[in-house]
């Protein structure tokens, strides 16, 4: 009987004292830059757009794969939800809505954000371009 009662207190204290208890560390994802290509659109109802990447890293540097990234702009349309791909970047598309000026777009991942600008100018009137004609080839 004693040894029973040894084996079951052995038990009990190896069980208490051998388990981590520790709180795992949860991980931490910031933008570690967010940029705009090109940075200057038209108001032209989306016939020119701008590539915004935004590269995530968690705590240790490392790129993050597989998260959401939340992209947002003041003036303008974009595409909100973009996950990362293996190399840690989530890249969205902004376009105008027809309103000219300077739009702020804010890409978000945990507490961790970055903005960027896009200017959106209207679009060049006909009569500015200027178009090179050829000339003939004289023999």
């Amino acid at each position: 009987m004693k040894i029973l009662i040894f084996i079951g207190l052995a038990i009990a204290l190896l069980t208490t004292f051998s388990c981590d208890q520790r709180n795992p560390v949860q991980p931490y994802y910031y933008i570690a830059s967010l940029t705009a290509e090109p940075d200057t659109i038209y108001a032209d109802m989306n016939e020119t757009s701008s590539e915004i990447t935004a590269v995530v890293r968690d705590q240790n540097d490392n790129l993050v794969a597989g998260e959401t990234v939340h992209f947002d702009c003041d003036l303008g349309h974009i595409i909100y939800n973009v996950p990362t791909d293996e190399f840690g970047k989530a890249v969205s598309t902004f376009w105008d809505a027809g309103d000219v000026g300077l739009a702020t777009i804010t890409a978000t991942i945990d507490n961790s954000s970055e903005t960027v600008e896009v200017m959106i100018l209207e679009p060049p009137k006909i009569a500015d371009l200027k178009a090179k004609i050829p000339q003939k080839v004289k023999n």
